[in-house]
């Protein structure tokens, strides 16, 4: 009994799932991160807004069917979210953009059979948080807004702050 129980458990703890990022923030090369203001006060400060929440596989359908069949039946989920990027300094607005990216989130092992995780767009995943969508996001919408801002702003002088949409 015991044997099958740490088995069960065992199997439970494989079932996996696998995310990517698409539309606007996909294909961003994630290379370069900033100190967080908090920590680092910088006369310009990035504010990171999204309204992207970490997948534990108990928001939507798929997941639930793929928890409860322990990943063995694959199952498919395509949600949106939004995110926005200001730079400020000393408080007056000087650049900000907009991103609208689909998360494609695969649930159960055989998936990972076909899915690799080395992809630019793939999202990191652990067991504590899930599908690490906010983090992905976030790195994702700063490197773009670094690739793309005004070589007026100085990013020695640049620093982050992350918060909810």
């Amino acid at each position: 009994m015991k044997k099958a129980l740490s088995s069960l458990i065992t199997l439970f703890m494989l079932q996996g799932c696998a995310g990517y990022v698409g539309g606007d923030l996909e294909d961003v090369v994630v290379d370069t991160y900033l100190d967080q203001c908090r920590y680092t006060p910088a006369y310009y400060e990035m504010k990171v807004y999204t309204d992207a929440v970490n997948d534990y596989a108990d928001e939507n359908i798929s997941g639930i069917i793929s928890t409860y069949t322990l990943g063995l039946f694959p199952t498919y989920w395509l949600s949106e979210v939004n995110s926005k990027v200001t730079i400020e300094a000393k408080g007056k607005e000087v650049y900000a953009r907009e991103d609208v990216s689909r998360i494609h989130t695969f649930y159960g092992i055989l998936w990972l059979l076909f899915l690799s995780d080395d992809s630019v767009n793939a999202l990191r995943a652990d067991e504590g948080s899930g599908l690490r969508v906010i983090e992905g996001i976030q790195d994702r919408a700063v490197a773009k807004t670094l690739n793309e801002m005004p070589d007026s702003i100085d990013i020695n002088e640049l620093c982050v702050t992350y918060l909810d949409l």
